[in-house]
Parts: C-alpha cells; sequence; structure tokens
C-alpha cells in the first residue's frame, strides 16, 4: 500500500511545483491575483509534466498486471487509445496557447 500512496504524492508535487512556477512567470503573487488564463494555462502545463512523468509508470504497472507481460488485444486498443488521446491533447494544449498568448 506504500507505493500507490508515494507515487501520488510524487505526482502530486510535481503538478502543483510546476503549477506554482509557471503562475510566478505571470507575476501572480500574494499580493496580485492571477489571471483566468494565466490559470488555465499553469493548470495545462503542470497536467502536461504530471502526465509526461506518470505515463511511463502507470505503463510499466499494467504491463506487469497482465499475464506474461502481454497485453490482450483489446488491452491494447484501449492503450493505443489512450496513447493517441494523450498526444491529441498535446496538440490541443499548443493551440490554446497560440490563442491565450497572442
Amino acid at each position: 500500500m506504500a507505493f500507490p500512496l508515494v507515487s501520488e504524492g510524487v505526482r502530486s508535487s510535481l503538478f502543483f511545483g510546476v503549477y506554482g512556477k509557471v503562475l510566478d512567470l505571470f507575476g501572480a503573487g500574494p499580493h496580485h491575483a492571477a489571471s483566468y488564463s494565466a490559470i488555465a494555462v499553469a493548470a495545462a502545463v503542470g497536467g502536461g509534466v504530471q502526465g509526461l512523468a506518470a505515463t511511463p509508470v502507470e505503463l510499466v504497472k499494467i504491463q506487469l498486471q497482465s499475464p506474461n507481460g502481454q497485453c490482450h488485444p483489446s488491452m491494447m486498443y484501449f492503450l493505443c487509445f489512450n496513447v493517441l488521446l494523450y498526444f491529441s491533447n498535446i496538440f490541443i494544449f499548443k493551440d490554446v496557447i497560440k490563442v491565450v498568448c497572442g
């Protein structure tokens, strides 16, 4: 039970660390409220970094849970769909940045 707690703690600390640093880049602080666009960009960057760090770990966990280290064909379709969804979100994020930042 310790591994899931530790891994979730690392993921959360990574997300909030990146989120805070990105908000600092936008000039948000204790006396200056962040704009909604700055919060959205900071959350997207934090989520992207968290996803980049968590995806390989989750893939290894899935492969360890499958018999003989191989996935059922239906599971492979599910994994491929998730990978495509993950990369499509990166491309959508780049378009959102273009719109928000000018």
